[in-house]
This record gives C-alpha cells, structure tokens and sequence, in this order.
C-alpha cells in the first residue's frame, strides 16, 4: 500500500511540475513577440493604407529583444521585390517599446557606415503604433503568418 501511494504522489508531483512549466512559459511572452506588418500611416490626421505591396513588409519580432524589418516595394517592370532586411532590437520599459533597426550606409559604394533607427511605439487595440516624424504615426497589424 505504501509502494502505491508512493508511486501516485511521485507521478502527480511531475505531472503538476510540467503543466506549472507550461502555464509559465506561455505567460511570458510579450505581446509584441511576432510578425507586425505594415498597415496604414497617419499624416495630418489623415489615416492612409500602405499598398498592397508594401503591406508584405513587417517587423518580425522573437521572444528574445531581437527580430528582423523587412520592406518590400514594386515596381511596374518587376513588380513587387524585396526592398531590405535589417536586424532589429527591441525591449519594453513598462509604458512603451524602444525599437532599434540597424541598416548599412553608404556613400558612392567606397564608403560604408552602420546607420541605427530609433523608434518608440505602443500597442493599442490591436495595432502596433509607432509615432515618427512631426505628429505622424505608422501602424503595424499583427498576422499569424
């Protein structure tokens, strides 16, 4: 009888352990962990959608303060084509997102210089926000592709 209890307790205590494990792991990913693409821009007050093109590029952020942007752009000969893919950083200070894209720079293909993009953003019903220029703000939706 011993034997058995034993072996039940032993058996509950792991099985417990890894559903807690479980439970765990999953609330610790950020909400902003993957892919947010480019959706719409706000200049003047006014709300624009990004082409059809454009909305294939993206922030692609994993659960560990790095990812990937990608931008596309079309053109009438080629139609729509990889643009660029940088690097990104990102964490969360409590309020807002502090978002960093490291690009290449260049000039007159002899001289080139990493170039590092800034970006503070926010989620808000259900759009990645991110305020650039004077008053003017880029949204992002997130897709599960």
């Amino acid at each position: 009888m011993k034997q058995t209890i034993f072996w039940l307790l032993l058996v509950f205590c792991i099985g417990c352990s890894n559903d807690d494990e479980l439970i765990e792991e999953k609330s610790s990913i950020d909400p902003i962990v993957g892919k947010w693409h480019f959706y719409s821009y706000i200049t003047g007050g006014e709300e624009i959608l990004y082409k059809e093109c454009d909305q294939k590029g993206s922030f692609a952020f994993t659960n560990d303060g790095f990812g990937l942007e990608t931008k596309y752009f079309f053109s009438s000969a080629y139609g729509c084509n990889l643009d660029s893919e940088n690097k990104l950083q990102w964490l969360f200070d409590g309020s807002k997102y502090d978002i960093k894209t490291f690009h290449q720079g260049g000039y007159g293909g002899v001289l080139t210089f990493p170039i590092t993009y800034q970006y503070y953003g926010a989620i808000y019903n259900d759009y990645l926000k991110i305020p650039v220029g004077y008053n003017d703000t880029i949204n992002f939706v997130k897709k599960n592709n």
